[in-house]
């Protein structure tokens, strides 16, 4: 019997794309993706059916942490926060939106820290859609996070002081 030896497949490289986002070079499969040590910052792995995320910030609850696999998460969070970048703005606002509606991550937040574009949306899965959440005298409540809330102006401070909020929340 004859063996055809099978050259590797090239090591994925970022370069720039027509869009502003960084593309590999070479073509990955879920696993090759799962397992690709890069180091140069956030990725993500897409294709027709299937998205593998890796939102900004993610809280996942001490009830549901067996949803955490050692190199991917079996379900949906608890909350998801995507920072806007100038590059993500639809991205983050339509497409992860519902993907992650979808997918029945009970809280999304959005925060948009642009130069001009400052905002903080918070999004809540009712019934299957993300209901906007207003924030009320500029306070977000979780509904995820039992007495967790934050003040959105902390969000655009140009020193924020961390400690100080954590003891105005946990003393509420």
């Amino acid at each position: 019997m004859t063996q055809v030896a099978r050259s590797p497949r090239p090591e994925p490289v970022l370069t720039p794309s027509d869009s502003p986002e960084y593309v590999a070079t070479a073509r990955m499969t879920w696993d090759e993706w799962l397992d690709w040590d890069y180091e140069g910052g956030l990725t993500e792995w897409l294709d027709k059916d299937r998205a593998g995320r890796e939102p900004d910030i993610m809280f996942i609850a001490t009830e549901h942490l067996d949803r955490k696999q050692s190199r991917f998460m079996e379900g949906a969070p608890d909350i998801i926060v995507e920072v806007i970048s100038e590059d993500s703005v639809r991205r983050d606002r339509t497409i992860k939106l519902l993907e992650y509606q979808a997918l029945g991550v009970p809280e999304y937040w959005l925060i948009d820290s642009r130069p001009g574009e400052q905002s903080a949306e918070f999004y809540v899965l009712t019934d299957g859609r993300y209901l906007p959440v207003e924030p009320v005298d500029g306070v977000f409540h979780s509904t995820v996070l039992a007495g967790f809330w934050l003040r959105t102006d902390w969000l655009w401070e140009d020193e924020p002081k961390a400690l100080a909020a954590f003891r105005e929340i946990t003393a509420s």
